[in-house]
């Protein structure tokens, strides 16, 4: 397999990143699965089988932190609270940005749902603020 350097410095950035993220000394993210999903009933996720899945999520106290594995072009990440009411939008360009981070520590506790969409993919995922 040929992989260009430009690929695999984002590779090895995210993968430090995950491991720094993991031996942090501020309250450990908990991770947001995020599922490939057709479904718009947050209650029923169901993954679907695709390939290749790029965004995967944690929340801390302090933050919502959105990573993406390989570039996938634009992406909208959108931030639904129990109401449905969008709290939170924005379009990612993942050919220059691999991860994004998500003030939350000025949100108000409750149940919210994070939504990935590029190209023909949606991903979903459920997280709680305390």
């Amino acid at each position: 397999m040929n992989m260009s350097k430009s690929l695999l410095f984002k590779v090895c950035i995210i993968a430090g990143l995950f491991f720094f993220s993991q031996v942090s000394f501020a309250s450990q993210p908990q991770q947001v699965p995020i599922p490939t999903d057709g479904s718009s009933d947050p209650g029923k996720i169901k993954p679907l089988s695709v390939e290749y899945v790029s965004a995967s999520a944690t929340i801390s106290d302090i933050e919502l932190a959105v990573y993406f594995d390989f570039s996938v072009g634009n992406a909208i990440i959108s931030v639904y609270d129990l109401n449905n009411q969008l709290v939170f939008q924005e379009v990612v360009n993942t050919d220059f940005t691999v991860d994004k981070f998500i003030p939350v520590d000025a949100w108000q506790s409750g149940e919210y749902m994070l939504t990935v969409k590029y190209g023909n993919i949606t991903q979903r995922g459920i997280f709680q603020i305390q």
